[in-house]
């Protein structure tokens, strides 16, 4: 036998139970395991904040300073590395030092756009977002929950979401970030060294950002507040040698700034930003918000989220250090008003404040909730209850916060969309100024904007200024922003409300002799075009208009004598659209679909930034232009028609494309037909712009432009009802505003009166016809056909169009009812029902030979773009007329009794011969009219040149015949004589 102890059965291990589904049983919940969730929601919570800051920052690059940076880089990349000492990219600060304390972010920004072009700029902020709020989200105290840091780091986000930008600005927030982290780090380890890293840490951010005077700031300000506390009994450092390491670390950041190219230059740095740039900012560009103070209300308007997020961080924060005043840290009383002081002067600063009150609020508030609190964890239901859901509710808020940023609801103004890449309206825009100035006579054009010159940077131009305020800033007798703001009131005062004198035409052409300068950019890309400059600059005797783009136009001056110059003038001159009737343009396919309402999800829900395309933006220049260039403007308006066009080929749903549209065909209506719809020309461009316009407010139902002008329209056509919609539209629009402006309140009160005159007087006028309607005969009003004609004739359209309403099958009404049912829905605005009912009742036509169904046919085709079918149509009607007409006089031609009570043969040819020879020749000619302009406004020159001839070859004495005449000198360059045959006045001279 073994002399081994025998084993106990009690001694067993005992396997756990399994229950009879074979998964072990529940097993108890102690506070350990709710400790363990807790940490692991901290942990979720934490990374949660930093892809928040993360996908925050995953936008299109849409900021055009970002530009200059990268070609900055670039500049340096290819010469030394090292910052010039004067500025390279302007003709006017040449001589001037060029201060560039970001030139190694510069340099860095264009590594990562030559690495993956503007996708790999936006990757590259999107990962510095994420590293400065990774140090934000893990600076909280050793051994407690992070939970309330999270909550606080997620509302840093939202105030720093607007400076997560390719610029040197995103460093500001990793250098306050890595400071603040580094410094508390070593406050809550009394054995860390890492303190000594904030010196390198500011020596690279000198380098990086002109921002840097921020670190050595922040940590000064907590040296004092240490030194406070000190005297007060309160040290916030545990020692006098720590105390001394302390501000040898803060000297030596003060001391690490001067290790960059510029060496003081970075001390001086906040004199300059707050004594030169955003003076200058507010000065020449009030519209933007960076330069505003938090006083004005423009920044609480216009970026509410942003600003109510640092708002409450920082009363946040100070309450913070009111409850924890037992265990206050005076350095971070200082920081907190410190931080203050910036963000009040400037918005721009706002970010960089609410991240230092973020970390104050939370190591205050978890200083606070360790001295308060047990900070045991138990299973106690309410405790469950907080601790879990709690963090769920966090975390759903966080996913919340990410989901609204995503569709838009929490995007600041002017920031980029989410995604990666080149936002497309500035990629239009550089595309825009790399067309107008391609082959240019020098590179030194003069721009109204600060944008507009760091676009020209990028395409390779020099502006006369850019967004490097500061470089250009200066005392007023030396400051070129002094002197551009001077030469834009002298270019345009249009723009003041003042008139141009002889002293603003000198001092314009003097400054530009001083510079060389031969021609200027107006801006009219973007939300507020300055049409007004672009309109003095085409009335002025001493500039000459060459070339238009969707973001710029290019205006030459004409009054220099140099002989290079006049050649350029020459070879480059506008034409107004009249390439239009000489180009041969390629056929659109039809659009994919109809324009459609925005659902509950796009209202309500997905923010879409209803930005037109390139093609669309330049069709709204040429509409402006057409709408001031009176005779000159045929050419310009079916250019616009065109690129319009071209627009909603892409995006059917293009709001803008509609409404050019409709702007366009108003304007051609002007043209042809000054503006009367009671001709056949006349209806048919109102018809083409109704159509438009309404498609238009189904895309964008909101719009008062739309409104207004199909008001107008239907004012013009005297249908009173559809007038009456519209009016009562706009002011409902108007109703709702929210001015705060006291001028543009009072015009808004002086619009309102004026809609509601309007729909007095309509509703008057409509109740009038109301009370003729009941006077009819009884038998008459029993009839809703010519009920429908009576309200018709009267300017009531959309009642007509009620009592027309199908009972059942649409197809068994009769064609002339559904042909003029087709007709209202145009005029109503349903084009996609007018559409349907107009390819039915072609189908109709063939069955119960009704030959009226081209025309709504017709012109429903051509709302939808198919121009090939819509002028096949009319022109196949003309060749049936024709053929009807032979037809007629040939059967005539043969001899036959009619009997006593007919006509003798000879006599029965009289009729049709008429019908062929005078009445076939009108009716045929005015539809091959129709179908020249179809083809012209499809750009088929060659066929409108061909039908154009046709209508004076069929009917010589056209009504139309001055404006066949005008399109065929435009397409062929070949005089016709406007006046009609039967109008000339023979004259003879005798022999003297």
């Amino acid at each position: 036998m073994s002399d081994a102890t025998p084993v106990k059965p009690t001694d067993l291990p005992v396997p756990p139970t399994v229950s009879t589904e074979g998964l072990p049983e529940y097993e108890p919940l102690t506070p350990e395991l709710v400790e363990d969730e807790a940490i692991r929601g901290d942990f979720v919570m934490k990374w949660a904040v930093i892809l928040l800051a993360v996908l925050l920052g995953c936008t299109v690059i849409a900021e055009t300073s970002t530009l200059v940076h990268v070609k900055t880089g670039q500049y340096l990349a290819g010469h030394g590395f090292l910052p010039p000492a004067k500025d390279v990219f302007s003709y006017t600060a040449v001589d001037r030092p060029w201060i560039n304390l970001s030139w190694l972010f510069d340099l860095i920004s264009s590594v990562a756009f030559g690495l993956g072009s503007f996708v790999g700029l936006s990757v590259f902020k999107a990962l510095l977002a994420g590293v400065a709020f990774g140090l934000v989200a893990h600076t909280s105290r050793p051994g407690i929950s992070t939970w309330w840091g999270s909550i606080c780091a997620a509302l840093a986000v939202l105030a720093a979401q607007p400076r997560f930008t390719a610029q040197p600005e995103v460093v500001t927030l990793i250098g306050i970030a890595a400071c603040l982290w580094l410094l508390h780090r070593w406050l809550w380890n009394a054995s860390s060294s890492q303190v000594w890293m904030l010196i390198p840490v500011c020596v690279a951010w000198s380098n990086l950002d002109n921002h840097a005077w921020w670190g050595p700031f922040l940590l000064l300000l907590y040296g004092c507040g240490e030194y406070l506390g000190q005297c007060v009994g309160r040290p916030g450092v545990d020692s006098p040698q720590r105390r001394t390491t302390l501000w040898m670390v803060i000297g030596g950041c003060w001391l690490g700034m001067l290790v960059n190219p510029f060496l003081w230059h970075s001390w001086l740095a906040p004199f300059a930003q707050f004594g030169t740039f955003y003076p200058a900012m507010a000065a020449y560009a009030p519209m933007y918000l960076e330069s505003r103070t938090l006083t004005t209300a423009a920044p609480w308007i216009m970026q509410p989220v942003v600003m109510a997020s640092a708002a409450v961080l920082f009363l946040t924060a100070g309450v913070l250090l009111v409850i924890n005043r037992k265990r206050l840290d005076f350095g971070h009383v200082l920081m907190f008003f410190g931080a203050a002081v910036p963000a009040i002067l400037a918005v721009h600063e706002v970010a960089a404040a609410a991240i230092v009150f973020c970390i104050v609020a939370t190591v205050n508030g978890q200083a606070w909730y360790a001295a308060t609190s047990t900070r045991q964890y138990s299973t106690e239901t309410r405790a469950l209850m907080f601790s879990r859901g709690g963090r769920a509710v966090t975390v759903l808020v966080l996913f919340s916060l990410a989901l609204l940023f995503t569709v838009g609801r929490l995007r600041p103004v002017g920031t980029g969309t989410v995604g990666l890449g080149l936002d497309p309206e500035l990629d239009g825009s550089i595309k825009s100024y790399e067309t107008v100035l391609k082959d240019s006579i020098d590179d030194r054009p003069f721009n109204f904007r600060m944008e507009q010159g760091d676009l020209l940077i990028w395409v390779g131009q020099k502006p006369f200024i850019d967004q490097r305020l500061d470089l250009y800033a200066g005392p007023p007798e030396t400051s070129l922003l002094t002197l551009f703001q001077r030469l834009r009131v002298a270019l345009s005062p249009k723009q003041q409300g003042l008139r141009q004198s002889a002293e603003d035409v000198k001092f314009w052409k003097q400054e530009f002799q001083r510079f060389n300068i031969t021609h200027c950019l107006p801006r009219i890309g973007g939300n507020n075009p300055d049409y007004k400059t672009f309109d003095d600059l085409l009335r002025s005797r001493d500039w000459q208009f060459c070339r238009l783009g969707s973001a710029t136009a290019v205006f030459y001056r004409n009054d220099l004598p140099t002989p290079e110059l006049k050649a350029f003038l020459a070879k480059n001159q506008y034409d107004f659209g009249d390439a239009v009737f000489k180009t041969e343009a390629d056929l659109l396919p039809p659009r994919a679909g109809w324009a459609q309402l925005p659902t509950f999800y796009q209202r309500y829900i997905w923010k879409t930034n209803a930005r037109p395309s390139p093609e669309v933006r330049e069709a709204r220049h040429l509409i402006s232009l057409a709408s001031i260039a009176g005779a000159r403007g045929f050419g310009l308006a079916y250019q616009a028609i065109r690129r319009a066009q071209e627009g909603l080929s892409k995006n059917q749903n293009d709001a803008a494309a509609y409404q050019v549209l409709g702007q366009a065909y108003l304007t051609l209506l002007n043209l042809e037909s000054q503006g009367r719809t009671d001709t056949e020309l006349g209806q048919f461009r109102y018809l083409q712009a109704v159509q438009a316009l309404n498609l238009g407010l189904i895309a964008s139902p909101d719009n008062p432009d739309v409104h207004q002008l199909l008001f107008q329209l239907y004012s013009t056509s005297k249908r009173a009802d559809l007038a009456l919609r519209e009016v009562t539209a706009f002011y409902d629009w108007l109703s709702a505003l929210d001015m705060r402006d006291p001028t543009v309140e009072n015009a808004q009160i002086q619009q309102i009166e004026r809609a509601g005159q309007e729909m007095d007087r309509i509703s008057k006028y409509l109740l009038q016809v109301e009370a003729e309607a009941k006077k009819l005969p009884k038998e008459v009003q029993a009839q809703p056909f010519q009920m429908a004609m009576f309200y018709y004739r009267n300017g009531m359209a959309q009642k007509a169009l009620e009592l027309l309403q199908p009972a059942d099958d649409v197809v068994s009404q009769p064609p002339q009812i559904m042909a003029l049912r087709s007709e209202l829905l145009m005029e109503a605005g349903r084009v996609e029902e007018a559409y349907e009912l107009a390819g039915q009742l072609e189908g109709l036509s063939q069955q119960v030979q009704f030959q009226d169904w081209q025309r709504p046919r017709v012109l429903t085709l051509l709302a939808n773009a198919e121009y090939t079918l819509a002028a096949q149509l009319w022109t196949r009607q003309a060749q049936d007329e024709e053929l009807k007409g032979a037809a007629g006089v040939l059967r005539s031609l043969i001899p036959r009794n009619f009997g006593a009570m007919g006509k003798p043969w000879p006599l029965t040819l009289t009729e049709p011969a008429i019908q062929y020879f005078y009445t076939t020749p009108i009716s045929t000619s005015n539809l091959n009219l129709f179908a020249a302009l179809v083809y012209l406004e499809a750009g088929q020159v060659k066929r409108a040149t061909e039908y154009f001839r046709l209508v004076l070859t069929q009917n010589p004495n056209h009504a139309e015949r001055a404006l066949v005449a005008f399109y065929i000198e435009k397409l062929t360059g070949q005089w016709v004589d406007y006046v009609p045959p039967a109008d000339r006045v023979p004259i003879e001279f005798s022999p003297e």
